[in-house]
């Protein structure tokens, strides 16, 4: 199965959204990693107060859509 990517803004991001990618550097990323599920609120905090403007998501391995993704994207075989 390969992945399904999606950049969004940090204000579009969720809880129990997987990112694999941030538009800061590891240096200043509150996170080891840069890949990794949004387990809180407090996550997305964190990452805004390092200045994180744009993330991308793995749409594969998170649990919740962003807001602006179509319903029949939803449903297509990238996503079972």
């Amino acid at each position: 199965m390969s992945s399904a990517l999606q950049k969004i803004s940090i204000d579009e991001l969720q809880v129990g959204m997987f990112i694999v990618e941030m538009d800061i550097s590891w240096i200043k990323s509150p996170f080891l990693l840069h890949r990794r599920a949004i387990k809180s609120k407090n996550d997305i905090i964190l990452l805004k107060k390092s200045g994180a403007k744009i993330v991308t998501i793995d749409l594969n391995k998170g649990q919740v859509y962003p807001i602006n993704l179509k319903m029949q994207d939803r449903t297509s075989e990238n996503y079972h």
